[in-house]
């Protein structure tokens, strides 16, 4: 409706003029399972508590991502599926489902939003072991001066959850996503070694540490985003949690 708003055909009609932008805001955990309970009501199907940590864990409390799981799942379910054929249908699906609405959220993003959501995604990777869930704002600065003028927005947008001044992404999935994304060489139409002869002129300028970081790190990156990367790492206040982080991660050498 805002691009039709702009229309020089349309401007002045008050029809057009009367819609605006809602956000709407993620769910409570609350809010999601009285949302399930409800949706199940009326029906002969009761979700496990494993599979409703499963629905939060890969949907967080989207209201679109969450009805979309639970959705999959009932139909599992209807299918009369055994519970670990429940769980593969479910994963399959729901990633089929989310996938092309991750790319469109990453792509609508601009540098710095992206650099945030890749901090926040690779953090969540390192902690996941221990069991790490939500990262300060000092977590974050440390490995991006400028995520205070980012996170707001990101916010805004329902891409992650702010819980006293702590933050991770909205779901586990998005974060999966993302590792991958920005991993993928598999699609790159130029060896690295190409794409560096082509792309000197972006790191003769940097340190001589962060060249010898980048010389291990990029060859793993994907070639649209070594740019993104290499933005980010070349800050000398980030530079060295930063690759620290890309390495023990994504297991650079």
């Amino acid at each position: 409706m805002i691009e039709l708003c702009h229309s020089e055909a349309i401007r002045s009609s008050p029809f057009f003029n009367i819609f605006a932008n809602i956000n709407v805001r993620l769910f409570t955990e609350p809010e999601a399972r009285f949302l399930i309970s409800q949706l199940l009501t009326g029906t002969s199907i009761s979700f496990t508590d494993t599979e409703i940590d499963i629905i939060f864990r890969i949907a967080g409390y989207h209201p679109y991502f969450l009805q979309a799981a639970c959705s999959f799942l009932f139909e599992a379910y209807s299918k009369n599926l055994e519970p670990d054929e429940r769980l593969r249908f479910l994963s399959q699906k729901y990633r089929e489902e989310a996938t092309p609405h991750f790319d469109d959220y990453w792509h609508n993003s601009y540098e710095q939003e992206k650099i945030v959501l890749t901090a926040l995604a690779l953090l969540k990777q390192q902690q996941r072991k221990v069991g790490g869930r939500t990262f300060s704002l000092g977590q974050l600065q440390e490995l991006y001066v400028r995520s205070d003028q980012t996170l707001g927005h990101l916010e805004k947008r329902g891409l992650l959850i702010s819980e006293t001044d702590k933050y991770s992404l909205f779901n586990v999935s998005f974060g999966e996503w993302i590792c991958s994304e920005i991993t993928d060489t598999l699609h790159d139409q130029q060896s690295y070694e190409d794409w560096l002869k082509s792309n000197t002129g972006v790191i003769e300028g940097l340190s001589t540490l962060a060249k010898k970081d980048l010389g291990e790190i990029l060859p793993r990156i994907g070639g649209k985003y070594r740019e993104l990367i290499i933005t980010w790492v070349s800050d000398p206040r980030n530079l060295i949690t930063v690759a620290g982080l890309l390495k023990t991660v994504l297991g650079f050498g």
